[in-house]
């Protein structure tokens, strides 16, 4: 029998394509030992303002040699209140939307939570999330784990796959041009390629559809029933090939 392990960098209210990979994971693992990317979505996530347009919330972190530090090392910058302007960002941008007033106590404690580093805002973020999508995988952090940290890359990813017991990894579809398949195969497990095909919903005050924003601009336009719906129907058709 399988045992699928998925490995992702743990981001901020993600959108919803990471939870499909998730959902398809009999463990998820957290890279929170790796250095943070300034352009990633770590510390921020896409949403639309009240014009329609493409904005980002973003988490303030100390920036002062953020690149030397671990993942879970990164701290908050206490100067900002970035919780504060999120959450002005969100009545005066989504507070119109149809389910708002059903989503907001949900997310709101993500938003209010005292924090020390970034990836406590994350974790958070993520796990209530996955908690409204009803996703049981059970999830991990890469630091919580038992395995030869001096590998990286390829090797990085076949040295948790096989710390959690897994015999699958699964891999993003665009991966295939660089992963070395014969090196996992020959360590005993399978990989499996994901792919994920966004499904649209319909988007207050916009003309046309905007993919790729974070899985709560979803819910504040469908709800949490339709969401979950949506998702799951999705989930099917989305395949996962050798």
């Amino acid at each position: 029998m399988y045992r699928r392990i998925g490995i992702h960098q743990i981001n901020y209210f993600p959108w919803i394509g990471y939870f499909n990979k998730m959902a398809k994971s009999d463990v998820f693992i957290y890279l929170d030992e790796v250095q943070l990317s300034d352009r990633g979505l770590s510390q921020r996530t896409p949403m639309i303002n009240v014009n329609g347009k493409g904005v980002y919330l973003n988490v303030s972190v100390e920036k002062h040699g953020h690149r030397e530090k671990k993942f879970n090392e990164v701290l908050l910058n206490k100067e900002i209140n970035w919780q504060i302007k999120q959450l002005d960002f969100l009545k005066g941008n989504y507070g119109k939307h149809p389910f708002y007033k059903e989503v907001m106590p949900l997310i709101e404690g993500v938003l209010t939570q005292d924090y020390s580093t970034l990836i406590e805002v994350n974790r958070s973020s993520v796990e209530c999330l996955k908690t409204i999508l009803g996703i049981e995988t059970k999830t991990v952090m890469q630091s919580e784990l038992q395995f030869n940290r001096n590998v990286f890359k390829n090797d990085l990813m076949l040295a948790l796959t096989k710390s959690c017991g897994g015999t699958v990894y699964l891999s993003g579809n665009g991966a295939r041009k660089y992963m070395d398949v014969q090196e996992f195969e020959d360590s005993g497990v399978k990989v499996q390629y994901l792919t994920f095909n966004p499904f649209e919903y319909t988007q207050f005050r916009t003309s046309g559809f905007i993919p790729g924003l974070s899985t709560l601009d979803l819910l504040f336009n469908v709800g949490t029933k339709k969401a979950k719906d949506l998702f799951w129907e999705n989930i099917q058709k989305n395949e996962i090939y050798e």
